[in-house]
């Protein structure tokens, strides 16, 4: 009788399309299927030039129900344009122990590249005299050091002033979480009207790279113009137009200090777009403290007369209800999910204490009960 030949390793790209890798980055996701069982660890993407970008490992239901005897596992990530060359590109990861590496069908757009390369060097002279020392106030010098000796860092894509210091002070750890979102269109109209400069803080990995918005993160992101802290800005006083800070307070561990530091750097008759989330379930990215009530965040910028505050069609119930369900189907064992899938509302709004015992609740992993939790608690002890 002749053994069955195992399949090979299937891996597949939902993002770029094509595998192609357009300025000024690209997020990574798919899927792997692998003739086995198993937990999967230390996903990476590995290029030509020995670059790793570490991938974040997601769980993918739809792919399981495709390749019920495999193995299988979503990841999700994103490469710069400047590695974007360093062709080609391979993925790898262990599966319980045992070595992977695959080839990834991915490919560059070298004009795109070049042509954002060019625009982001114009942009840094262009931020180079806004720039001030984070610590002290001071004005820096072409080689980012102030009259106090506190010595900063440029690279040929950003200015960094994220020092060891001021990263132990903010929790600011290392990270393979990516967050990426595009521009309101309410926001889009708010930069059209801006004469002078514009600060996004906490822009994530922008899709859209824009001339006239200076991207500041704490995550060096191939569209990050400035690496720092929200809590410690590195910018004059009463310098932008318009400062932007769009689901990022709730993962700062002091928001009271970002938001002072935001009112700063306004100037006079100047405007703040902040969105923060309310009921969203936990996310880090790296990390997530607070979510906030509309009065919550009114409450952060006493110093800012208010034109609006409510609620945009980005963040309608409806967002918060289907995040709360997938994660919560996604996080069950897979007979006990398809049982979840198939309640109605009626049942789900019965008494919590009742619906404790179902199988839908009582195995519930702990990481989703985290994730998901109606409250925390804490019990502390005063050293």
């Amino acid at each position: 009788m002749t053994a069955t030949q195992p399949t090979p390793p299937i891996v597949h790209l939902d993002s770029p399309a094509g595998g192609l890798i357009i300025a000024p980055a690209a997020q990574i996701q798919g899927w792997i299927a692998v003739d086995s069982q198993g937990g999967f660890d230390a996903l990476s993407l590995v290029g030509a030039e020995g670059r790793v970008i570490p991938l974040a490992p997601i769980t993918r239901p739809d792919v399981q129900a495709v390749f019920p005897g495999r193995a299988t596992i979503g990841f999700s990530g994103c490469i710069g344009s400047g590695a974007a060359a360093e062709l080609p590109w391979r993925i790898r990861f262990e599966l319980d122990g045992t070595p992977f590496d695959l080839e990834m069908p991915l490919a560059a757009d070298n004009g795109s590249i070049e042509a954002f390369a060019s625009i982001k060097a114009r942009k840094l002279e262009r931020i180079r005299p806004l720039l001030r020392c984070p610590i002290c106030g001071a004005t820096v010098d072409a080689e980012l050091r102030c009259a106090s000796d506190h010595a900063f860092r440029q690279t040929e894509q950003n200015f960094d002033f994220l020092d060891d210091e001021t990263r132990r002070r903010v929790g600011a750890v290392p990270t393979s979480n990516v967050s990426a979102h595009g521009y309101d269109p309410t926001l889009v109209d708010l930069i059209s009207q801006c004469d002078g400069p514009i600060a996004d803080i906490g822009a994530g990995l922008r899709p859209e790279y824009r001339e006239d918005v200076i991207n500041v993160e704490i995550v060096p992101y191939a569209t990050t113009d400035v690496v720092a802290a929200s809590e410690y800005l590195p910018f004059a006083d009463d310098t932008f137009d318009l400062v932007i800070s769009v689901a990022v307070l709730e993962h700062v561990r002091d928001p009271f200090a970002a938001a002072r530091e935001i009112e700063r750097i306004l100037r006079p008759g100047g405007r703040v777009f902040a969105a923060v989330p309310f009921l969203q379930p936990y996310h880090a990215y790296p990390d997530h403290y607070y979510n906030m009530t509309a009065a919550g965040l009114r409450n952060l910028f006493l110093g800012c007369d208010v034109e609006r505050l409510d609620v945009p069609d980005s963040g309608h119930p409806a967002f918060v209800l289907s995040w709360i369900l997938r994660a919560w189907r996604d996080a069950l064992p897979a007979g006990t999910a398809s049982s979840f899938e198939q309640m109605h509302v009626s049942d789900l709004i019965a008494d919590p204490v009742a619906l404790m015992s179902q199988p839908f609740a009582s195995e519930l992993p702990y990481s989703a009960r985290e994730q998901l939790a109606a409250i925390n608690l804490l019990i502390g002890r005063k050293r």
